[in-house]
């Protein structure tokens, strides 16, 4: 469900960089605004909340909230809020649905699962009908989207823990952490590891054009190097590519440190594009979004 909102209200404490309507940078304290996790059982309606209130005319970007801890003998499904921030000319042409990616990183086997915007609404995969060209109202307003994540993911009712975030027309929101428990006793939030870390950057390499970064992450199976996710997206948003890199890792103290390297070909997959936005995934890091010129 997607809904509108048209609010000026006070921007709270400050946590989560964003710009704000004169694109200047703010922040946002995220959690003072999450949504009490019984609430999103409660209604699949997301306008009401106050991420998608009172940060109108405040913020620009994406967020995503979440419950944080789910009891698995007591709920049957995962409801998250996709909730967007902008002008509303802006808005009025960028969507989740027409521009973005739904990510969601499974710290416990580090496996990135990923759904494009426009297989997340049946109703909304036809291309919007050109309008003539006309005067846009000025203003900020709000979006929101309203998901059912285990169904959309197709996620394991195992305990396990979760990162989401949503990926929309070159803008990451933030990083929502979620823990699935066999019961509510001794379910306690999380949050990423600070010290977790993964870079991402590229270059070009006897005529090729290469993906390279470095990272240091917790170990995910004894003695393995874990592997990176490379999520590419057109320039426009709209999913690509999701690829599977191995890595060259050590263990130091408690993380895993390595690199790796792979051709930006086997990320186009064939696609005719300039160029091609890419994320990067590995356990509890992330990295991204970077421009990369599609021509060797």
């Amino acid at each position: 469900m997607r809904s509108l909102v048209v609010v000026m209200v006070l921007l709270g404490r400050a946590a989560f960089a964003g710009t704000d309507a004169g694109e200047g940078k703010v922040s946002v304290d995220l959690a003072a605004l999450h949504s009490p996790d019984d609430s999103f059982w409660k209604t699949s309606s997301r306008g009401r909340d106050r991420l998608a209130t009172e940060l109108v005319g405040h913020y620009r970007g994406v967020v995503v909230d979440a419950p944080r801890c789910v009891a698995l003998d007591r709920r049957a499904t995962l409801p998250i809020g996709v909730y967007q921030h902008g002008s509303i000319r802006e808005l009025s042409q960028v969507s989740l649905e027409r521009n973005g990616v739904l990510a969601v990183m499974d710290v416990t086997t580090n496996r990135l699962r990923a759904v494009s915007g426009q297989a997340l609404d049946r109703e909304e995969r036809v291309p919007p009908t050109p309008k003539p060209p006309g005067p846009v109202a000025e203003g900020d307003m709000s979006t929101t989207k309203s998901l059912e994540l285990r169904e959309v993911v197709r996620l394991p009712w195992t305990p396990a823990r979760y990162v989401i975030s949503a990926l929309i027309n070159g803008q990451a929101s933030n990083r929502v952490a979620v823990q699935l428990c066999a019961t509510a006793k001794g379910c306690v939030p999380w949050s990423p590891a600070p010290h977790q870390h993964l870079e991402l950057s590229t270059r070009v390499d006897g005529g090729k054009r290469v993906l390279e970064g470095t990272f240091g992450v917790a170990p995910v199976g004894a003695g393995k190097s874990p592997v990176v996710w490379l999520l590419a997206t057109q320039p426009t948003g709209e999913l690509m590519n999701v690829l599977e890199v191995a890595t060259s890792a050590i263990a130091e103290g408690p993380l895993m440190r390595g690199s790796f390297v792979t051709d930006v070909d086997a990320v186009l997959r064939h696609a005719s594009v300039d160029e091609l936005t890419v994320y990067a995934f590995s356990v509890e890091a992330f990295a991204g979004p970077l421009t990369v010129p599609a021509a060797r």
